[in-house]
């Protein structure tokens, strides 16, 4: 059997629930070879002659530090894919598990669902082997059987052809059931689940995972939110590209058309969209995780967002770090549209949100530098094993005496399609700066009329088509 090198500290290896795994128990998977120690995950790869570990996933050591051991297990295995897991991997550590040439890093949702993956084909396979041995088992029988019938009736002066022994290959007899199996009343939702697996391997998984995705949800999450609104991010690969502006525009646009719309400041640090759209005393983040029913009772308007803005104190950022699902998650339950402004930096964070979006507009404009971080994070999320579909690439302030149009980044980004969004000018500027949103949004400002011929691009669920009539005059 295949196995997975898993290496964690001895915290983590005694109380999954750590890595989001509660219940599990790593010790009890065939499949999982586990080490608490790095030297010791280093000498058994080393003696694995037969290659029976596909592939490596650290998390950390007693002895040596996570990150670094996935470093040095990819220099001793080069044909081994190593990943590192990291919850909380800020922009310098990504940086270090490229430089180290690591097959990717796993966030903790990646993670769950890898390892979840693993598992349903554990018990596939698993299945498919009892059944191989029952079907041997039972012909041998059958056979031997036969051949005596055979003997005796030809003792007796009787000819009988031998029938040829069949053997039922999708299913197992009821009287060989496991000693351990409870009653199906008795059973947890896990097991019994298990119980309904099909003919078709791949739908068994598929089923297997099913189930366990919904029991790891439900244990993560403890509230009841029912998530249904269609959440669109801006990010970025470096600040100082418009995002807090289009982020603006883009919820003010969705309220224009009639969607109740809610607009999340997530640059905790520095977030001015309250300024832009000119709240005074606006709901903030730290409200909403204290009450999340106070979003029940925001004032609705017919021109503005509903806005949660970031907390007062800078400092406060770091107090919120993986609140964000739970954040999401409120907002999704009550709104049809929630707009996510995000922050110049890169973090776990900004990955969950990608993975969690329905769309993610990932936008650069006319500066080199803005252009290569817009690469470098497409690369990031390329080997995080982020699933790149739901990203649309904007490319802000085109206007005709800009140096690169669309086709220019779309050859920069090995083909992916990209949309050019016109320069709003000073206009933009002046009307944000004075909490005009609404203004902007209403007015024939390139910026915003790019906006509404895009928006069908954005909430499309096949924008590969129909890009050229939104390539802006040059």
């Amino acid at each position: 059997m295949s196995e997975v090198l898993l290496c964690a500290d001895q915290a983590c290896l005694a109380n999954p629930s750590l890595l989001g795994l509660e219940g599990e128990t790593f010790d009890a998977q065939p499949w999982l070879r586990v080490f608490s120690q790095g030297m010791s995950a280093r000498a058994y790869l080393a003696q694995d002659d037969k290659r029976s570990v596909e592939e490596a996933w650290i998390v950390s050591s007693d002895d040596i530090d996570g990150l670094n051991l996935a470093a040095a297990l990819r220099y001793d295995h080069p044909e081994l894919p190593v990943y590192w897991v990291s919850f909380h991997a800020n922009g310098s550590s990504l940086s270090r598990a490229g430089s180290a040439g690591l097959t990717g890093v796993l966030s903790r949702n990646t993670f769950l669902k890898r390892y979840l993956e693993r598992k349903a084909n554990a018990i596939v396979s698993a299945r498919e082997g009892e059944t191989r041995a029952s079907v041997g088992q039972e012909g041998e029988t059958a056979l031997r059987g036969q051949e005596a019938s055979n003997v005796s009736d030809e003792r007796a002066g009787a000819t009988k052809t031998l029938p040829t022994p069949k053997a039922t290959l999708d299913r197992q007899p009821a009287d060989r059931q496991p000693a351990d199996r409870q009653p199906a009343d008795h059973q947890p939702a896990e097991a019994q689940a298990e119980e309904g697996l099909s003919k078709d391997p791949r739908e068994n998984a598929a089923a297997v995972v099913a189930v366990d995705d919904a029991v790891t949800h439900v244990r993560q999450i403890p509230h009841r939110a029912v998530q249904t609104g269609t959440i669109v991010s801006v990010v970025s690969g470096s600040g100082g590209v418009g995002k807090s502006a289009l982020a603006a525009i883009l919820a003010c646009e969705g309220v224009r058309r009639g969607m109740k719309t809610a607009l999340l400041d997530a640059d905790f640090q520095f977030g001015d969209e309250e300024f832009y759209l000119g709240a005074d005393e606006p709901l903030r983040v730290g409200d909403v995780l204290s009450n999340p029913a106070k979003l029940d009772r925001l004032p609705r308007t017919e021109k503005l967002p509903a806005l949660i803005a970031p907390p007062k104190q800078v400092e406060q950022a770091d107090l919120l770090e993986g609140k964000m699902e739970f954040l999401l998650a409120e907002l999704q339950s009550r709104f049809e549209l929630v707009v996510v402004n995000t922050g110049g930096s890169w973090t776990e964070q900004t990955l969950d949100l990608i993975e969690r979006s329905n769309r993610t507009i990932m936008l650069m404009d006319q500066r080199t530098s803005s252009i290569r971080s817009c690469q470098h994070a497409y690369d990031l999320c390329l080997r995080c094993g982020i699933a790149t579909g739901s990203l649309l690439f904007l490319l802000n302030r085109c206007s005709k005496k800009s140096p690169f149009t669309s086709l220019d980044i779309s050859c920069a980004l090995q083909g992916a399609s990209v949309i050019e969004v016109r320069d709003g000018g000073y206009e933009v500027e002046e009307l944000l700066a004075s909490g005009l949103a609404t203004e902007l949004v209403q007015s024939k400002n390139w910026l915003a009329r790019s906006v509404r011929d895009i928006w069908d691009d954005i909430f499309s669920a096949d924008d590969s088509t129909n890009r050229k009539r939104h390539k802006q005059p040059r």
